[in-house]
């Protein structure tokens, strides 16, 4: 073979030499991996396995704190063939569980790093924590060409006692060398200067506590300045209660030292070469850099994109730390409401705001219990609703026999009953939804809303009453009815209004002028239940778009779609036997078909149903997220969707322990197929099975 005992021996020693000295952990398990490959390599499995065993302990340690991001997805791959021919050697027990499931995360993580490298599925985990590409060893060792995305986390205190202000690092090495020491000072002092524009009075000293999430300890250089300054900014910010705030946007990670005048300069080209390329391996979407390093930084991101084409890594290059903060597309920087800051102010002075809130109380209740006659919420019980004013005094009752008896979820109630002022005079009125076994229903309306004034008296009922026709059936009324999202329609302050055929599966949509309670739009059908519907104005143009989620019984699947406001009426495209005869096809913006799933089929569904009540819509992120229903007592959550708006794309993540649970046992069970519930794999068939309306057709979306 050319090799014996003593070459093991050798090779042995210079493998505990080198981790003992002070490189990442990731270098080390290269190091203990080439050493494994070579064991496996030239050496039978009975001159190799002491060493195998020897140096198992240490190999799961670092395999633990294994980073994904940072480095060529290939090293990645080498490093999980290897584990995998360690897996098929003898372990023990308990180490040889502990890499298998070591081995999942890895892959997993992997998988999802593959996915943002081709353009899809790139989602963000750290969104709140302020990042930075860290190389391994200094920024002056350029023998290597890995890193790490690592992220920070800074708490700032009053320390009323010291001379100075105090810095800790965690983790600390036994030196802070030099010029970090010198970056946290400058840092510190332009983020003093920023803050003193909107609060003056700032205390002497402060304790200021740096950690490093990753707890690599490994931190030299100073082009964490950007980072630093932006997180002290930020925290000193909160701290002071000021009148702004600031945050940073959605995964944007930051590189470059800070000068005491506030410039950003550059790194060199070899550094930021390096960096770029740490940046580029993970699922970071915006690198803000120095600007004298934008040329190098380009070329290299250029090179870099010949071999991942949709890479969508986006470059920023600021001068100085104004530059910096002038940029909505990184840095957000708001006004704060008198309420947000008088609540802070609350917290901080308890004893105070305790008294005051107290004596206020002593003088107001009084009044407000006794002769408050304006509706203001209201209690389900088993008699009915009570309407109570705003200390909770019941002003009148809506009896009605199913209250809570039918309606088990209370976030049911929000679409059956709706308390808000329709003319304006400061005194609300009540939206009801009824049906023939209420006692305010009419004897000529079996389901219909009644406008309730503030005294209890019903002015006005509205019912929806249409007949339409298809190949299957005629639908008729009655349709049980559901309030849903209020907006400003034609200049009217009006709502959104759901119709839910109650014989068969015909639904419609419509908004209602609440000053005249008349319908004042056309009709959105479709043919299946209506779930939920919201007006959001995703696009930002000041003008109102639909969002919703329904069931498409043609198609046998739930849905979700999103059109403008302007496009409102026609008829949700489906199969043509459940189409509705003489009305238009819809003209949705967006609408996707989503898969039942193997869970889902195992419980006998039909389909994968939605939960009707947690449609969000995230304005900031653009995002509107939903989750599946998958077993028969409509409880259990399952997959959640979230759908980016700007980028028409959908971010799956499993929405339930109990969903998980159960399915994963049903697929140790050999029940259902792997991959196990809570893996890049799953979310990836989800994903993949999800069908999108072209215009003319339902088709796969797009990976």
């Amino acid at each position: 073979m050319g090799f014996n005992i003593l070459d093991i021996e050798q090779k042995r020693t210079e493998l505990r030499k080198a981790i003992h000295s002070a490189i990442s952990p990731r270098q080390k398990l290269f190091l203990i991996t080439s050493f494994f490959d070579f064991l496996f390599t030239h050496f039978e499995v009975f001159s190799y396995q002491s060493y195998l065993l020897e140096f198992l302990p240490l190999y799961l340690k670092y395999f633990s704190q294994y980073e994904i991001f940072g480095i060529h997805p290939k090293q990645t791959e080498k490093l999980l063939e290897t584990a995998e021919v360690v897996l098929k050697r003898t372990l023990p027990e308990l180490q040889y569980q502990s890499l298998v499931v070591l081995f999942g995360i890895v892959k997993e993580k992997l998988g999802e790093l593959t996915a943002s490298l081709n353009g899809s599925l790139s989602s963000w985990n750290e969104s709140e924590k302020y990042c930075f590409p860290l190389l391994a060893g200094s920024d002056d060792e350029k023998e290597t060409h890995e890193g790490i995305i690592e992220t920070l986390t800074v708490n700032i205190s009053h320390l009323s006692r010291a001379k100075s202000d105090v810095f800790i690092l965690v983790p600390s090495e036994a030196e802070i060398e030099a010029r970090i020491h010198e970056q946290i000072q400058i840092s510190w002092m332009l983020a003093l200067q920023i803050v003193k524009r909107y609060h003056k009075k700032l205390a002497p000293n402060h304790e200021v506590i740096i950690s490093f999430d990753k707890k690599i300890g490994i931190y030299r250089g100073n082009s964490l300045g950007v980072v630093l300054t932006l997180v002290f900014v930020e925290e000193l910010l909160k701290m002071y209660n000021a009148p702004i705030g600031m945050s940073i946007c959605e995964s944007v990670c930051f590189t470059g030292s800070v000068e005491r005048n506030g410039t950003i300069p550059s790194l060199s080209t070899e550094i930021i070469k390096r960096k770029i390329e740490a940046v580029f391996y993970s699922d970071v979407k915006t690198f803000v850099l120095p600007k004298k390093d934008e040329a190098p930084a380009e070329e290299k991101l250029q090179e870099l994109i010949k071999e991942y084409p949709n890479r969508n890594l986006k470059l920023i290059a600021v001068t100085d730390i104004e530059d910096l903060l002038n940029r909505r597309n990184v840095v957000d920087i708001k006004k704060l409401s008198i309420l947000k800051r008088t609540g802070k102010t609350v917290v901080r002075n308890k004893v105070v705001s305790v008294l005051l809130v107290l004596f206020i109380l002593l003088l107001s209740s009084f009044y407000f219990y006794v002769y408050d006659d304006n509706p203001y919420g209201y209690e389900a019980t088993q008699f009915g609703f009570n309407i109570v004013n705003q200390r909770g005094k019941v002003l009148w009752t809506i009896k009605s026999p199913v209250s809570s008896l039918e309606l088990m979820d209370a976030r049911q109630f929000e679409t059956r009953i709706k308390i808000l002022d329709i003319n304006g005079d400061k005194r609300n009125e009540i939206l009801y939804c009824f049906n023939a076994k209420d006692a305010i229903a009419d004897k000529n309306l079996a389901d219909g809303v009644a406008f309730i004034d503030y005294k209890g008296k019903v002015f006005n009922r509205l019912a929806f009453t249409k007949t339409v026709y298809s190949k299957r059936e005629i639908l008729t009324p009655p349709y049980g009815w559901a309030l849903q999202d209020t907006l400003t329609f034609k200049g009217r302050k009006s709502i959104l209004a759901c119709a839910n055929n109650g014989r068969s599966y015909a639904s419609a949509v419509f908004i209602i002028d609440l000053l005249t309670q008349k319908i004042i739009s056309d009709t959105l059908w479709n043919c299946g239940q209506f779930l939920n519907i919201k007006a959001v104005d995703l696009d930002d143009d000041g003008e109102k778009e639909i969002v919703g989620t329904a069931i498409n019984n043609g198609k046998e699947k739930s849905s979700f779609f999103y059109l403008e406001l302007s496009k409102f009426g026609g008829q949700i495209p489906s199969t043509d036997e459940y189409r509705l005869f003489n009305i238009k096809e819809a003209e949705v913006t967006n609408l996707f078909l989503l898969p039942k799933t193997d869970f889902a089929g195992f419980n006998h569904l039909r389909w994968s149903g939605l939960n009707s009540t947690n449609l969000v819509v995230e304005q900031n992120t653009k995002t509107v997220s939903f989750g599946s229903i998958e077993t028969p007592n409509a409880i259990k959550a399952g997959i959640s969707y979230n759908w980016k708006f700007n980028t028409n794309e959908f971010i799956i993540s499993i929405g339930g322990t109990e969903f998980r649970v159960e399915r994963d046992s049903l697929v140790a069970q050999g029940k259902l197929q792997k991959p196990f519930t809570d893996t890049w794999e799953y979310r990836q068939i989800i994903h993949d099975q999800i069908l999108e309306w072209n215009g003319k057709d339902f088709v796969l979306i797009k990976k």
